[in-house]
């Protein structure tokens, strides 16, 4: 064995013996640290929270929801136009049965929702005081031109956008806060506007006819 060995060896046994007898019972502890530990200092910038509305969706929680219906509806209008594509990706995946019944599915699933967000609008509609369904209609509309460019691809790349495509989480989820809100609303407006009684019809005047001249008998 080398000295140098023999040195390293008796270098790690003095080390042992000294932690050893730092641990030995009835020893004195270590006197803490008058100075208390300080957090450590970062300049990072704190993360904002997460925007999850879709890149073109209206941030207005009413024209939100009339775009969620618009591209939801188009969405299950392709569904025709993509169907033999998409029946040809499942063959050659072999899950002919499973995406049938997740297509079928999604058709339920996506009319349930688009009568979720017709409710929802019509309550808003209810409970404001100004007429506002032309500015929903125009939001659905916005939500119809998410689809406007899927004719410049070819039929594969179509049918998987169409795949691809998910209803964003939030609609469902502000078109309930929404018709929540509005069904509460509509009826304290009902209550504070005072109604105007219409006023009454102008009745036509009836114009009597000329009575016939009477000539005399020669």
């Amino acid at each position: 064995m080398s000295i140098k060995t023999l040195g390293a060896i008796a270098f790690g046994l003095l080390l042992a013996a000294g932690a050893a007898a730092a641990q030995t019972p009835g020893s004195a502890p270590s006197a803490p640290s008058a100075t208390p530990a300080l957090p450590p200092v970062t300049n990072a910038v704190p993360e904002a929270p997460k925007d999850d509305l879709p890149r073109g969706a209206p941030r207005d929680d009413y024209q939100f929801i009339g775009w969620c219906e618009g591209a939801l509806a188009t969405h299950m209008q392709l569904y025709t136009r993509v169907k033999p594509e998409l029946d040809a990706i499942s063959i050659r995946w072999n899950t002919v049965q499973e995406d049938a019944k997740e297509y079928s599915d999604q058709q339920v699933a996506g009319r349930a929702a688009i009568q979720l967000f017709e409710r929802a609008m019509r309550a808003a509609e209810s409970a404001s005081t100004s007429n506002i369904a032309p500015t929903g209609q125009a939001a659905v509309q916005t939500g119809v031109a998410m689809w406007k460019d899927l004719g410049t691809v070819d039929a594969r790349n179509q049918a998987y956008s169409w795949m691809n495509w998910e209803l964003p989480e939030r609609c469902e989820r502000v078109a309930h806060e929404l018709e929540s809100r509005s069904l509460l609303l509509a009826p304290l407006l009902r209550t504070n506007t005072v109604a105007v009684a219409p006023a009454p019809a102008t009745p036509t005047p009836i114009i009597p006819q000329a009575a016939p001249t009477v000539r005399p008998t020669p």
